[in-house]
């Protein structure tokens, strides 16, 4: 049995999408699911803290697992590409 994901959820979602690619999304899930799991909840602790009379910006913390498969993933594209920088490695 799977969580109901909210609208809000699924907002950020696409978000994530549209930064990163849902390529790597959808890898990301698959390949470090409890990194996925983490990055979720880090947004859901970030929304419970979430108020209509606050007009601070709210940030997501992006959890290690995803910074680094996101890493690993974009060298191995830049390598495949050819598109190697020294700034990169």
């Amino acid at each position: 049995m799977y969580p109901v994901i909210s609208g809000v959820d699924n907002d950020f979602e696409q978000l994530l999408c549209e930064i990163f690619g849902s390529d790597f999304m959808e890898t990301f899930k698959l390949k470090r699911p409890a990194g996925y799991v983490d990055l979720m909840i880090a947004f859901e602790s970030r929304k419970r803290s979430a108020s209509p009379f606050k007009d601070m910006p709210l940030n997501v913390s992006l959890p290690f697992s995803f910074i680094d498969y996101y890493k690993k993933v974009k060298v191995n594209i830049l390598f495949l590409t050819g598109n190697v920088t020294t700034d990169v490695m």
